[in-house]
């Protein structure tokens, strides 16, 4: 995975320096950056040396910038060498759960520290080595994002079942001694971490000083769990009880640090049909990609939005797509939409592809909304959130959206999952364009 770079800003001092698309950057100075965090250290100076192989040829180009100037280069990747990988089996393992099938990349299993910091990936911390330790302590590479799980040696040996030496723990205890901020991840696995295990854990953990957040999340079960060990669903009563827990240790946390500092996903409050907490009692929304406090930003975000900009949707007509586990948000949100004077159909779409308790809406595919629209009489255009799409414009299954478009004969627009993007997104419906 060399240092390839994709884009010269104009007018940089690559630019200037006669650097090209195309460029693999093997050398700053007589040192080989592994990552972009080596090149970000080692472009810090005023003055410096690029070794670069362009085609077949070996070329030196001498830099010069001004203190706090990029150098105005962007590479293909933000590692150079290899991507450090997952080798632990874990009983839960979403991407073992995957249909046959699937794209290649979907396969990738990162347990990337550098990926963690750079763009807040989860990893395990039982694939690091003690110079990795060493360089994010020295580097100071903080927050991480860490899956832990459990703190109980048996529980994590049954849980995530690891090839080596299982130095999780005191990798934890390190990183935490030297201050490392830490934003924690406990995937719940019902009769194995929960419980009684989940409070040990929880414990352990507030005793950690540098730990941020932690956040609970339910375990994920696909239809493609063939020859894996048996594991059931968080059902409704757990969630519900695990949720009057919770509110107890947050309570606690905000006697003793002034924090709540412990979290659960959405997908608990939607299961026990209860109301998500309050934008407040979120903080500062520490695990958002986590899927933890989404919900709530979207359905206050939206209420801001409408009273402080107040656009005219009067007359707007439109049914928005979402998977079931969203349902609940989404009417919500349709109903306040219904105050401007927007009639907003929400329609569920089931999760065919992956099956199982799959139903958030960044897994859905293109033909199991096909299959949702063949059955419905609205006649749209039916809004398609952006976050089934990846960078590539396609959806989980590789269909494009032009193909969904055409294979559904259905006008699908696609809008933003954020709730000023949706907005704007609703304007332009408003206006035609």
């Amino acid at each position: 995975m060399p240092a390839k770079v994709i884009f010269v800003e104009a007018n940089s001092p690559a630019e200037r320096g006669g650097i090209m698309p195309g460029d693999i950057l093997v050398k700053v100075d007589s040192k080989e950056p592994q990552d972009i965090l080596d090149y970000q250290l080692m472009t810090s100076k005023p003055s410096f040396d690029f070794t670069l192989r362009r085609g077949g040829e070996m070329i030196l180009v001498s830099l010069n910038k001004a203190e706090e100037e990029p150098v105005g280069l962007t590479f293909e990747s933000s590692v150079f060498d290899s991507l450090k990988t997952c080798n632990n089996r874990c009983l839960f393992c979403f991407i073992d759960q995957l249909p046959k099938g699937v794209r290649k990349s979907l396969l990738l299993k990162d347990d990337d520290f550098r990926h963690s910091f750079l763009y807040g990936n989860f990893i395990t911390l039982t694939n690091l080595k003690e110079k990795d330790i060493d360089r994010i302590i020295e580097q100071r590479l903080s927050p991480l994002y860490v899956s832990i799980h459990s703190l109980n040696t048996k529980v994590r040996k049954a849980l995530i079942r690891p090839k080596g030496e299982d130095l999780a723990v005191f990798h934890l205890k390190r990183l935490t001694t030297a201050k490392i901020e830490l934003h924690i991840q406990i995937v719940l696995c019902p009769q194995i971490n929960d419980e009684g295990e989940l409070k040990e854990t929880i414990k352990g953990l507030r005793s950690l000083g540098s730990v941020a957040s932690i956040g609970i999340v339910p375990v994920g079960l696909t239809g493609h769990r063939e020859g894996l060990e048996p594991l059931r669903p968080v059902e409704k009563k757990e969630a519900s009880k695990l949720i009057n827990q919770v509110f107890m240790w947050q309570e606690e946390e905000l006697k003793t640090i002034g924090k709540r500092r412990i979290y659960l996903a959405d997908e608990f409050y939607l299961l026990a049909q209860r109301d998500l907490p309050s934008f407040e009692e979120y903080e500062d929304f520490d695990q958002l990609e986590n899927g933890i406090g989404l919900a709530r930003l979207f359905l206050n975000s939206l209420k801001e939005e409408l009273f402080e900009e107040k656009p005219d949707l009067k007359g707007v007509k439109a049914a928005i797509l979402t998977a079931e586990l969203a349902y609940p948000v989404m009417a919500e949100a349709a109903r306040i939409l219904s105050k401007r004077g927007v009639l907003l159909e929400v329609l569920a779409v089931k999760n065919t592809f992956f099956g199982g308790g799959v139903n958030v809406t960044g897994l859905l595919t293109g033909w199991d909304i096909i299959e949702a629209l063949e059955k419905t009489k609205g006649e749209g255009p039916f809004l398609l959130p952006d976050i089934v799409i990846n960078p590539n414009g396609l959806l989980l299954d590789d269909m494009t959206l032009e193909e969904l478009k055409e294979r559904s004969r259905r006008e699908i627009v696609l809008v933003s999952h954020t709730a000023e993007g949706f907005i704007d997104d609703l304007k332009k419906l408003k206006s035609g364009r």
